[in-house]
């Protein structure tokens, strides 16, 4: 879509700072305490360290709730997910350059776990602590859909996008048994022919 980046941005404080990248496929703009050149974050002392920290927070409050209030579908999670984010869910996350050194990072993967963000196979939105289901792999069926189905989440099939999505899910619920209760509560109205698929599938 022409809305993404295809470079990476810099971020703006009035004009851009020329040393700073945006986390983001977008450009962002905040007045924070830069360098004497301009060029970076202001990390020198403290203070500084600590007030960038705080309008750095405030930033991706605002970012977070424009991509949800202007964007839909799998379009969100791809405009949160940050450039540096690696692609398994379990391993270390930062912000890359000196964004990195204000350890923002936990503080933003939370904000997303409270924000309707993933996208259900329901066409509706859940948030990451509604303890949605995520697969790495999905039937071609339809059949999955419906209100046993209601924390599944549509198929990501981009491996590192998928793997944000299951940084910010409470993934802690049991999704074998999650996936054998829907399909057994639904399988009644499935056709032969879908019923041997996902068994095949399982």
């Amino acid at each position: 879509e022409n809305y993404f980046c295809s470079e990476t941005p810099n971020i703006y404080t009035f004009f851009p700072a020329l040393g700073l990248k945006s986390p983001f496929p977008a450009f962002l703009h905040a007045t924070l305490l830069l360098t004497d050149n301009r060029n970076d974050l202001d990390l020198s002392s403290e203070g500084s360290k600590k007030n960038n920290k705080e309008i750095f927070k405030k930033l991706l409050d605002f970012y977070i709730a424009t991509i949800i209030e202007n964007y839909d579908k799998e379009n969100r999670l791809k405009l949160l997910m940050p450039f540096s984010i690696p692609a398994n869910h379990n391993d270390k996350f930062t912000f890359n350059e000196s964004i990195g050194k204000l350890g923002i990072e936990d503080y933003f993967i939370n904000e997303c776990k409270y924000r309707e963000i993933l996208f259900t196979v329901n066409e509706n939105y859940i948030r990451g602590i509604d303890s949605p289901i995520i697969l790495d792999s999905f039937p071609s069926l339809d059949n999955f859909k419906g209100e046993n189905f209601n924390k599944l989440i549509k198929f990501i099939g981009d491996e590192k996008l998928r793997g944000f999505a299951k940084r910010i899910a409470k993934m802690d619920n049991n999704i074998e048994k999650y996936l054998y209760e829907a399909i057994n509560k639904s399988s009644d109205n499935w056709n032969v022919e879908v019923r041997i698929k996902t068994f095949k599938w399982w």
